[in-house]
């Protein structure tokens, strides 16, 4: 199938390629950690649409520091204007072809050593449907520690490609690793978008914070200052309004021990579910009446943006997205990791004394292959084979009857169900044998609002024995409706 692109200028070959060192400027600060402020881009990213439609110009006026063109093509506040207003030929590059591909890349950013490290990598698709008029949206992310070939036979990991480019100014840097990125994906890159730390601070300050549930208290004590030291940063169970450092703390830790209640906050999973929250935080706060006509918060939000972020997606190109991202649920959306888990396409390695990770095939076949059957897979998950037991956890009578007919309507397999051996559950908890939990879990979670805790023993919050078959408990508690 043949794609549209939007077309990078020519790189001039990199003959015997050092070994990268940023400049002097960039080295002086912070320990690096990867981060995920991308995503919470993407919700940044349709609160400028929506600002758009009200606030054109303003946003406009920031697109001239936001907004790069790689085909050399600059466009007049005018011309946008114009087209974002009175265009009615309005498509994405790629969705005549049925597949859109927006590159999401996540850095430290000026003022943070490995500044230019892409340290969060993904790649968002969304899928057009010419029959039906349906889309569905994938996101697959990208170790940042994957050993790829670079260019002249050369190979780095993933996360120093953008940094390699930028030798030569910052679009050959987003040049380099969307070509690199569609080699390895066999997916073309229309779109592409970078967001620093400091802009994601900077979003969620704006919005006065925002309100985010602690499933479970931890501890983190190794989480970096910025003084190459570290500091112990703790989170109490129940909901907090946090600022935007809090915020990025919460997102951010990877060594956080549980202290509270069951479960695990040390894994990438357990902090990739943190971001989810805060995520969906910041779109609810962003998108709510009151920081849509406040004058301040917009221009606030639009100022973070300027500094922070830069992208080819235009504005009238936003305005799409918005409009696709209203009929798209938050739970349709797929999410797919290659990772070296069961089944996993990678392996951990070393080369040259440094942690990486090698694709089985070593030509990339499968990772290639996997990029372009994401949404094929997806249809294979809803079918996934969890057995589900169903237990009453309040003293309302019934409730489990009901929750097991609503879970087998929706394709759910249930295997029985019965009382659990308390019943003063005040939350829904869904009770999982292994960490890696399934998307289906992930879905019941969120349909449910519940939170979800892993457990040896299934049967120890039964008053029966609970079937060696079953993979998932739900108990249900007093917020079931």
């Amino acid at each position: 199938m043949n794609y549209t692109m939007r077309k990078f200028p020519k790189l001039d070959s990199i003959e015997n390629l050092p070994e990268y060192s940023p400049p002097d400027a960039v080295k002086k600060t912070k320990k690096k950690g990867s981060f995920f402020v991308l995503k919470i881009f993407a919700a940044v990213l349709v609160v400028v649409a929506l600002i758009g439609s009200v606030f054109s110009y303003k946003v406009l006026s920031v697109s001239k520091d936001v907004f790069v063109e790689f085909d050399n093509k600059k466009t007049s506040l005018f011309q946008q204007l114009k087209k974002l207003i009175l265009s009615e030929d309005k498509i994405l590059l790629g969705e005549e072809d049925g597949r859109t591909n927006v590159l999401l890349l996540g850095m430290g950013g000026e003022g943070h050593s490995g500044a230019l490290l892409t340290d969060t990598i993904m790649v968002a698709s969304i899928k057009f449907d010419k029959e039906t008029g349906e889309k569905d949206v994938a996101l697959l992310s990208i170790p940042r520690d994957l050993y790829v070939p670079v260019q002249d036979g050369r190979q780095s990991k993933i996360n120093s490609v953008y940094s390699i480019g930028a030798r030569d100014g910052e679009n050959e840097g987003a040049r380099l690793i969307a070509n690199v990125i569609s080699d390895i994906t066999g997916l073309p890159i229309h779109y592409y978008v970078r967001v620093d730390f400091e802009g994601f601070r900077k979003v969620i300050d704006a919005l006065d914070g925002v309100d985010v549930e602690v499933d479970r208290s931890f501890v983190d004590t190794r989480y970096p200052t910025y003084n190459y030291g570290w500091q112990t940063v703790e989170f109490e169970k129940g909901i907090h309004h946090m600022d935007g450092e809090t915020a990025l703390q919460f997102s951010r830790s990877r060594h956080g021990v549980v202290t509270e209640g069951e479960g695990f906050e040390g894994s990438d999973f357990a902090r990739a579910e943190r971001q989810q929250k805060v995520l969906q935080a910041v779109q609810e706060k962003a998108l709510s009446v009151n920081t849509i006509a406040n004058p301040k918060k917009v221009n606030d939000l639009l100022g973070a943006l300027g500094d922070h972020v830069r992208t080819n997606v235009e504005p009238w190109e936003m305005t799409i997205m918005f409009e696709l991202a209203k009929e798209i649920h938050k739970d349709d959306i797929i999410n797919k990791v290659i990772d070296q888990g069961e089944n996993g396409l990678v392996y951990s390695s070393n080369r040259g004394g440094a942690y990486v990770l090698i694709p089985h095939k070593e030509d990339f076949s499968e990772v290639r292959d996997f990029a372009l059957t994401i949404f094929d897979q997806a249809k294979e998950d809803s079918v996934e084979s969890e057995i589900l037991y169903v237990l009453n956890g309040t003293k309302t009578v019934g409730i489990a009857s009901t929750e097991t007919k609503r879970l087998e309507d929706e394709g759910y397999e249930v295997t029985g169900t019965g009382n659990a051996r308390k019943s003063d559950y005040t939350q829904t908890v869904i009770y999982t044998k292994k960490e890696d939990y399934s998307d289906s879990v992930r879905k019941a979670k969120d349909d449910l609002h519940a939170r979800i805790e892993t457990l040896d023993d299934l049967s120890s919050v039964s008053l029966d024995v609970i079937p060696s078959s079953v993979s998932v408990v739900i108990v249900l508690g007093e917020n079931y409706s």
